[in-house]
C-alpha cells in the first residue's frame, strides 16, 4: 500500500546522498543555534554583572564624595577621621538599606578605617555586622571579604583568638566563590 512511511521510506532508499546530507546540516545547524544561544546567555550574564559593578563602583565613589563633603556646611567644625566614619556608618544604615551588599561591602571598607585608625572593637563589630549582612542575604563574596579584613586586622592589632578560625572559614567562603 502507498501509505505515508512506504513512500518515505522508497524516497529516502532512493535519495540517500541527499536526505544524509539534510539530516547532517540540520545536526549542524542545530548545534550552531545552541552554541550560540549558550554563548548569548553567557555574554548576557557577564554583560550584567559588569553593570553591577560599575553601578557599584559609582555608588561608592558618590558615598565616599557625601561623606567627604559632609561639614562643609557654614560654621560647622571640622569632622575627625573617627566622626566620619561614624557619620558613614549611619548615612549607609539610613540610606542603603535597600542595597544590602553595598551596604555589607562599604561596611568592610569604613571598618578598616577604624582598624587602620587603631579601633580594632569598633572596627571588628562592623566587620561582623558586614558579615551578617553577607550571611542574611547569602552573599559568600561578602561574608569571605569581612572575615579576611577582619583577620588581618586582628592579626595586625595582635588580636589572635579566633584569628586562625576566621581565615580558615574565609578560605572555604571563596573556594565557594570560585564555583
Amino acid at each position: 500500500p502507498r501509505s505515508l512511511g512506504y513512500l518515505t521510506s522508497m524516497f529516502v532508499r532512493r535519495h540517500r546522498g541527499a536526505v544524509s546530507a539534510a539530516v547532517a546540516i540540520a545536526v549542524v545547524l542545530i548545534g550552531a543555534v545552541i552554541v550560540t544561544t549558550t554563548q548569548m546567555i553567557e555574554a548576557r550574564q557577564e554583560r550584567d554583572r559588569t553593570r553591577f559593578q560599575s553601578r557599584r563602583a559609582e555608588s561608592s565613589k558618590d558615598f565616599l564624595q557625601l561623606l567627604m563633603m559632609s561639614d562643609l556646611a557654614p560654621g560647622q567644625p571640622p569632622r575627625t577621621f573617627a566622626e566620619r566614619l561614624e557619620l558613614g556608618v549611619r548615612l549607609l544604615e539610613q540610606q542603603y538599606r535597600d542595597d544590602p551588599q553595598f551596604m555589607g561591602h562599604m561596611l568592610v571598607e569604613l571598618a578598616a578605617g577604624f582598624r587602620d585608625n587603631d579601633e580594632t572593637r569598633r572596627a571588628n563589630e562592623l566587620f561582623q555586622k558586614s558579615y551578617e549582612v553577607g550571611r542574611e542575604h547569602n552573599d559568600v563574596e561578602l561574608m569571605a571579604y569581612a572575615q579576611c579584613s577582619r583577620a588581618y586586622g586582628d592579626g595586625r592589632a595582635d588580636v589572635r583568638e579566633g584569628v586562625i578560625e576566621r581565615h580558615d572559614e574565609a578560605q572555604r567562603l571563596l573556594t565557594e566563590v570560585d564555583r
